[in-house]
């Protein structure tokens, strides 16, 4: 990854524009994968906004991914948009959680993020 003047990497021909601090969590967005029973649903309207943070903002927060499973356990919102803007890569946080404190985490990022405005989930 090429780092661009304004601290967020990028890799040739695919935009990642993730902040510097992050750099070293980077993974391939294949890696990792949607929670299938994740509470919140994002439609277009809110994919668009993420979207449109994301290439205004870069990605300047991981998203959290259970390490055994692969499965975001926060964040399906950013990495959905991520995809639709043909990402490659992502930073991910990866933790070790019980399947009751996965679901319980995932469920108070759910609640926590403002609904219909920009969350990461």
């Amino acid at each position: 990854m090429d780092k661009k003047a304004d601290g967020t990497f990028q890799k040739a021909g695919k935009m990642n524009n993730i902040i510097d601090s992050l750099g070293s969590i980077v993974v391939d967005i294949r890696s990792v994968k949607l929670d299938p029973k994740n509470a919140r649903k994002h439609d277009s309207r809110n994919l668009e906004t993420i979207k449109k943070s994301l290439l205004a903002y870069g990605q300047r927060k991981p998203i959290v991914v259970n390490k055994e499973t692969g499965i975001i356990e926060a964040g399906n919102g950013l990495y959905s948009a991520a995809k639709e803007l043909g990402w490659d890569k992502i930073a991910a946080a990866f933790v070790s959680d019980e399947k009751d404190v996965a679901t319980g985490y995932a469920l108070m990022d759910n609640q926590s993020a403002p609904h219909g405005h920009l969350g990461t989930n």
